[in-house]
């Protein structure tokens, strides 16, 4: 599937969940095109049960830094 019919699909789900007659076979159908959902897309990101995402203040930059609780990464704050 291209990244614009993802994206139509998603759009078409999204429309189905906030007419509250989304079917189990469509939640699926999203679960499997969760790497095609934006960041920030809480309303889909939820639906598809991806998890948010876990980290912690880094010790020594809190203001400025997150350590990734899953790899210990030092991440950057936006």
């Amino acid at each position: 599937m291209t990244q614009s019919n993802a994206k139509d699909r998603l759009e078409y789900l999204r429309g189905e969940i906030e007419a509250e007659r989304i079917s189990w076979g469509e939640l699926v159908e999203l679960q499997s095109l969760a790497e095609h959902i934006e960041p920030g897309d809480v309303q889909l990101l939820e639906a598809a049960g991806v998890p948010e995402w876990q980290g912690s203040p880094c010790p020594k930059d809190p203001d400025n830094y997150w350590i990734n609780n899953d790899t210990g990464e030092r991440i950057k704050a936006s």
